[in-house]
Order: C-alpha cells, then sequence, then structure tokens
C-alpha cells in the first residue's frame, strides 16, 4: 500500500542524510591520499591483464597439444579393430583410453621353419611359407626344393607336372621321361628315407614277374600333406642278399668342357647279361639331351662281377642352371631296363 505519511518520512530522512555527507571533507591530505590508492589499483590492472593474456595463452597451448593424444588415446581400440579386421586377425577392445590392452600376435618369423604356418582367421588356413622346408639340391623336374615350392603348386594346376602330389606316379615319371615308355614301369612300394621316401619301381617282365630297377629318393617341397614331391636322386634298389648294384661318381661341370663320369656295375646271377649302358646329361625337369655316351664296360680283373665303365660327357651348350642332371642306365639284349640311378652335378 502506498501511504502518504511514510513517504514523506522517507524524503525527511534522505535529505538529512545527504546534508550531513556534504558537511564532511576529509581532512589534510586525505583526498590525495584516496586518490593515489585508486591510481595504483588502476596501474596494477593494467599489469595483470598482459599476465592472464599470456597464461591464457599457455592453457590453450596446452590443450592443444594435449587434445591430440587424448583422440588417438580414445580413438587406438577403433584403428586396432579396423587393422585387425584388415589382417584377418581378431583383436580384444576396451573403452579405457589410459592403457589399452597390447595385441596378442604370433612370434614365429617370416619364412620360418615351422611347419604349415598359418593366418589366424585367413580362409587359407593350410597356407605353408614356402621355404619351410631346407633347401637342397634336386634333379627333377627342378633343380631344388626352393624351386619346386615356388613352382610346383602351378605346374600341378596347369597339367605341366599333373602326377607331383602323387609320389610313386612322380618316381615312374621321372624315370620314364629318360628311358621312354618301352617298358611297363610300376612302383607299389614306398617307405621313409632321411627326409622323404623311398619308392621302389619295378619293371614287370615278360613272364610276369616284378623286377626291382630303382630306388628314387623323393622330398616334398613344403609341408603340407597335400604339398607336391620333388626327385633327390636315384639309386639301385637293395635286395637282401643281392649284391646288384650300380653307382655313378660325375665330376664338376665347367661350361662346355668335357664332363667324366664313372660308374660300376655288378650284376647278381641269374640276372639277364648287361647289353649296355646309357648315360646322360640333362637340365633338371627338361627333355633336351647335352650329352650322352654309351660306355663300354670293362671286367673286373680280379674275376668279380663288378664290371666298371668310363663316360666322356660334352655339352653341347652350356647350362643354364646351378645343377644338371647324370643319369645312368643299363639295358639287357632285348633292350629292356635293368638297372636305372641319376644323380646331380655341379656347375661350379
Amino acid at each position: 500500500m502506498n501511504d502518504p505519511g511514510r513517504r514523506e518520512m522517507e524524503d525527511l530522512l534522505r535529505h538529512a542524510l545527504n546534508d550531513a555527507a556534504a558537511r564532511i571533507h576529509p581532512a589534510g591530505d586525505g583526498l590525495e591520499r584516496v586518490r593515489e590508492r585508486a591510481a595504483r589499483r588502476r596501474r596494477r590492472l593494467l599489469w595483470a591483464r598482459p599476465s592472464l593474456t599470456v597464461a591464457t595463452a599457455t592453457v590453450l597451448v596446452a590443450l592443444a597439444a594435449t587434445l591430440p593424444l587424448y583422440l588417438r588415446s580414445t580413438g587406438a581400440d577403433g584403428d586396432r579393430a579396423a587393422l585387425g579386421s584388415a589382417s584377418g586377425r581378431t583383436h580384444p577392445t576396451t573403452s579405457r583410453p589410459t592403457s589399452p590392452p597390447s595385441a596378442s600376435v604370433s612370434s614365429a618369423p617370416v619364412g620360418s621353419t615351422t611347419p604349415d604356418a598359418t593366418v589366424q582367421g585367413s580362409p587359407l588356413a593350410t597356407r605353408t611359407a614356402p621355404d619351410s622346408l631346407p633347401d637342397m639340391t634336386t634333379v627333377w623336374p627342378y633343380g631344388s626344393r626352393h624351386e619346386g615350392s615356388r613352382r610346383a603348386d602351378q605346374d600341378v594346376a596347369d597339367s605341366v607336372h599333373p602326377v607331383l602330389r602323387d609320389p610313386r606316379m612322380t618316381a615312374v615319371k621321372f624315370i620314364q621321361s629318360f628311358v621312354g615308355t618301352t617298358d611297363p614301369l610300376m612302383a607299389d612300394e614306398d617307405a621313409p628315407l632321411a627326409a622323404g621316401i623311398g619308392v621302389t619301381v619295378f619293371r614287370k617282365s615278360a613272364d610276369g614277374d616284378r623286377e626291382p630297377v630303382s630306388l628314387v629318393y623323393l622330398v616334398r617341397v613344403r609341408k603340407g600333406d597335400d604339398a607336391p614331391y620333388v626327385v633327390v636322386d636315384a639309386s639301385t634298389p637293395p635286395q637282401a642278399g643281392d649284391p646288384d648294384s650300380m653307382s655313378i661318381q660325375p665330376g664338376p661341370l665347367k661350361g662346355v668342357a668335357p664332363l667324366n663320369v664313372t660308374g660300376t656295375v655288378n650284376p647278381a646271377p641269374p640276372d639277364p647279361q648287361i647289353a649296355s649302358v646309357h648315360v646322360e646329361l640333362r637340365e633338371p625337369g627338361q627333355d633336351q639331351t647335352l650329352a650322352s655316351q654309351s660306355p663300354a664296360l670293362t671286367a673286373d680283373p680280379n674275376q668279380t662281377p663288378q664290371q666298371s665303365w668310363i663316360a666322356t660327357l660334352t655339352p653341347i651348350r652350356p647350362l643354364s642352371t646351378p645343377t644338371g642332371t647324370v643319369a645312368a642306365w643299363t639295358v639287357d639284349a632285348q633292350n629292356h631296363l635293368l638297372s636305372f640311378v641319376a644323380v646331380p652335378t655341379s656347375t661350379g
């Protein structure tokens, strides 16, 4: 409510206070001191403004420096998940940005000798590193195991060498590539031999008997049940109580210089009489003969059944491969295969 008496009382009080304040003046230099304090306050504010500006800039720089770190820490899990998806691996994620868990990664080095090295989460779960087996010199159809690891699977798929996954067929095809297909050959026995298997190849005689002609040593180009085989060498199969054997020893091959190959045969009665020996030099897996000879047999002066021979092979051109394949075989008077051996020769 608006009380006229109350408003009058407030006006009187206000005038009285104003009159009293007007009569009060600072004593002596009091007014100067008040003005000086006000000036000092203004100066402090002027000095504080640059400091506040610098402090503000420092805070902004610190925020700018820490912001990417924070963003990286909060985004690490998403990046790891995307990387894991691209590489076929599965990594755990966490919502803690300050201490993300380490991804679990196989410690096996690339190109290690562990069997059947697989990629986790990959559809190629049985993929094996090409060099997962030690390299070695071979004679067919490649010059080394590692060359076979690079080429064999594709050659099987392209039907260049379609039987390499069957060790028995591979052994038969190897011998037939030198001697032809006149004699029916078969291989129905194999056994562990060194780092691979030994396959015994037989010739079926006219009366139906099986005559062993060679023991072919094969190894896989890599580990795995579907890995193709390559031929390391071939020798005469051991027969209990049977001294029948054949061996060859080629020297090093230098360009087109003559290569001397020595050998022995030791037929055991009542084996058929050896009519001749054939010796050939080829590049591994190639059908072209670079040099061949049918050396004469020399009887042992000690009246033993063993006979020896020396072949001199002069290549028609230098080998384009680090090693060559020297094969030798014996035949009877009807040109039936009796024994077959093969070894690599270096070109050093």
